[in-house]
């Protein structure tokens, strides 16, 4: 009876672990007619993806924490028939390093502003997930000027956005900042994913970043932020997250005042950008509220 249990739980570990690198090398798999550059912004060297004719209006998107532009691929194809899309590995994440400024949502708004003059783009299109859309609104509060549109998918505008009594998937995220925990999928998943782009050592820069911050690193824009904000924003819900809470970013679109609202049926806070269906209803979505 021992050595059937045994056998099974060693069954499950090497199902369990095949999964983890299975998804850990689809997330990584490069994006198909993407070209891959970097360009010195601030402080740091800034490696982005463009893909779409460079005619095309420029559209600038922006992954969640932890991430890289290559989980996005997707959508990010999807977006680049009507979009020339720059899908940015924002400070920290993916290929492009820390850099010596201390982190801030202002910090990152100013590094893609400065990314976009860098390439001569005054004025430019922007969809972000999770923390990418914390930095959508963090450039329509702090750079309006740049901004034309925005999308926000699956975000948050504060940390009471967090459900953190009933996300097991992402319980490295508690009332007190990140957490790094050993047998957490989800960071199973992007620990494997950073190895396969040969990033390991930023990955873990990062983590050990986070760590430090504690709360801090959550968004504290506030009601009255939200009502500032003047550019048009698409605010696109995952009716399952698991991580923000539907009704957080349903009310952060009643507070934006050109705001336009997307519930994705069933969806989750990963899913809503990676399956097939849910990236053809908010890709469709985006590109009909940009238009």
């Amino acid at each position: 009876m021992i050595r059937k249990n045994y056998i099974l739980i060693l069954v499950f570990l090497l199902i369990h672990l095949g999964c983890v690198t299975f998804i850990a090398r689809d997330i990584s798999k490069p994006i198909k007619y993407a070209q891959m550059d970097s360009i010195d912004v601030n402080d740091i060297e800034m490696y982005y993806h463009s893909l779409g004719k460079s005619q095309n209006p420029p559209l600038i998107f922006l992954h969640g924490s932890l991430a890289f532009s290559e989980l996005y691929k997707k959508i990010i194809t999807s977006l680049s028939d009507d979009y020339y899309v720059l899908a940015v590995d924002m400070r920290g994440h993916g290929r492009t390093e820390i850099g010596d400024k201390s982190f801030s949502y202002y910090t990152m708004a100013n590094d893609i502003v400065s990314f976009a003059e860098k390439l001569g783009i005054a004025k430019f299109y922007s969809v972000g997930h999770s923390m990418g859309g914390v930095i959508v609104l963090s450039i329509c509060k702090y750079f309006p000027e740049n901004i034309i549109k925005g999308a926000s998918i699956a975000s948050l505008y504060n940390l009471e956005g967090i459900d953190f009594d009933n996300n097991a998937r992402y319980q490295f995220y508690t009332s007190d900042g990140f957490k790094d925990i050993d047998n957490n999928i989800t960071l199973k998943v992007f620990n494997e994913s950073y190895e396969f782009i040969n990033q390991k050592d930023k990955f873990n820069n990062m983590k050990a970043m986070m760590s430090q911050l504690g709360a801090t690193a959550y968004p504290s824009f506030t009601k009255s932020d939200l009502v500032s904000i003047t550019a048009p924003i698409l605010v696109v819900v995952a009716e399952n997250d698991g991580l923000i809470m539907p009704s957080h970013t349903k009310r952060m679109a009643e507070f934006l005042p050109n705001s336009h609202i997307l519930i994705v049926p069933n969806a989750t806070h990963s899913n809503v950008v990676r399956k097939t269906k849910n990236v053809k209803l908010v890709s469709d979505k985006i590109i009909s509220f940009f238009n």
